[in-house]
Order: structure tokens, then sequence, then C-alpha cells
């Protein structure tokens, strides 16, 4: 299956994922970082976004100085990706109300713009963001896997346990138990740097674990837990537990996660 014809299955599976972020307060944006031969891509939803041969792709384009300068020392892949990116946040974040500008970054985190939370996740040409109010929920994440993972992932970011999980389903199923939890992982940490910007470093998709592991063949959600203690949160505080739930994308998947802010105890 090419590039081009994967992106078109996933662009299908994008409408209803929105529709159901939308009923948890979030908002859904994507952008193409590759066009096809022909030079399209189908930009936000709503339409096709057509660029020239040979030129990079409207998704592609920066929305100011400070966005073309981060990217300009990039590889072209990965300017691509970094710009559709920004492109998929600002779409997210307009559909959300909230302001369209250009999106800055703390080493490789995106930042939000004050009073709002987003997180940015690209695959196979595609960028996805998912983006929110402050007043609605304290941080976000969100992961797109469109690419069947090696077998030696589950070795360097699955527990004991869960490796048994994905070894007890046999093909294609452990696949798709493997890219699911992997991808639950990537939108965990994304939730919880969000949270503890300063846990960036210390924090490892490694250091989640899933507890309980969900039953089925193909999960929905997992419940991630990470092992740092007293991270977030006060000393001697447990950690707190992201729900992270499993869309289908086409043959892979996209996972999402929001954490809703703490009462107001005043």
């Amino acid at each position: 299956m090419t590039a081009e014809l994967v992106r078109r299955q996933v662009l299908d599976d994008l409408p209803p994922l929105r529709a159901a972020l939308a009923a948890h307060g979030l908002s859904l944006g994507w952008a193409v970082a590759e066009a096809d031969g022909d030079g399209d891509g189908r930009g936000d939803g709503d339409g096709w976004a057509h660029g020239a041969d040979g030129a990079e792709p409207l998704d592609a384009a920066p929305a100011g100085p400070s966005e073309a300068q981060a990217a300009a020392g990039m590889p072209p892949t990965r300017r691509r990706e970094f710009l559709a990116g920004r492109c998929a946040a600002r779409r997210a974040l307009r559909a959300a109300g909230g302001p369209v500008g250009e999106i800055g970054r703390a080493g490789r985190r995106p930042l939000a713009p004050a009073g709002w939370t987003l997180s940015i996740s690209h695959s196979a040409g595609l960028a996805v963001a998912v983006a929110a109010p402050l007043d609605r929920h304290s941080a976000v994440g969100c992961d797109l896997e469109l690419r069947r993972l090696p077998a030696a992932a589950a070795r360097l970011v699955l527990t004991g346990p869960e490796r048994a999980w994905v070894g007890d389903a046999g093909a294609p199923t452990a696949e798709h138990r493997l890219l699911a939890l992997f991808s639950a992982k990537e939108a965990a940490f994304k939730l919880l740097c969000g949270l503890q910007p300063e846990t960036f470093g210390a924090l490892t998709v490694a250091r989640l674990n899933a507890d309980p592991l969900p039953a089925g063949a193909r999960p929905r959600a997992f419940r991630l837990r990470p092992r740092l203690p007293g991270l977030p949160g006060a000393p001697g505080t447990p950690p707190p537990a992201a729900l992270v739930r499993v869309g289908a994308a086409g043959d892979g998947v996209f996972c999402w996660t929001a954490m809703p802010p703490e009462p107001d105890r005043s």
C-alpha cells in the first residue's frame, strides 16, 4: 500500500474522531506534510489543499518568522512534518475559538498559546493536533501511529507483563496491541510532561505502566501510570494515571488523552 493511499484512508477516519473528541471538549486538527504525485494533499478535512509540483505543500508553510527560522535547518522531510504539525495545531485552536498565530517551542515540545493546551503528532506524511482551553483541560496528549513497529520496540518500551500480553495474541492482533500500547504511552508521556514540564527528560515512555492491562483483542483504552513517585504532584502524592483512548486511523491508531483541571478548593 502506497503512502498516499494510507493517508487517504486515514483522512476518512479523522472527521468521526474529531466528533468524538469534541464530545469531550477537545478540538482536533490535521494537515498534510507530504503531497502526492500531483502535488495535492487533503488539508483540514473540508477540502483540498493544492501545491505546485516540486513546491512545499500549503500545509507545510510557516506562519511567521519564528517557525520559518526553526524549520530552516531541518532536513526536508522533518521540515515538512514540523510545519504541518504547526498547521494542524492552528486548525485545532481555530476550531476551538483560540488564537491561530505562530506555535513556539521549548526544545522539542510545542508551546501552546496562553490559556490553552495542545499536543502534536505526525506519521506517514500526516500531522494531527489536539487543543483545548485550560479551563476545560489542564493538559492533553495525542499520538498518531500508521507504521508497523518492529518487534524490538516491545523490548525497549514495554514491561514484562505488557510484553506477555502482546505475545499472548497471534498476528496480526499482537502487532495491533504493540502499536496501540506504544502509541498510548506516547500520548500519556506528552500529557504528563504538559502537566509538569520539569519531568521532560526524566520521564520516558518505558516508565509508563499499563495497569491494569485491558481485555479484548483490540483495546479501546489504556490506563497508564508513571513510575516516578511524586511526579507530577506534591511529594508523597501518587502520580496521576492517564486514561488514554485508542481510535482507528486506517490500519494504524490514533491515541488521545486529556486531564481535567484540579477543582478550585478556595
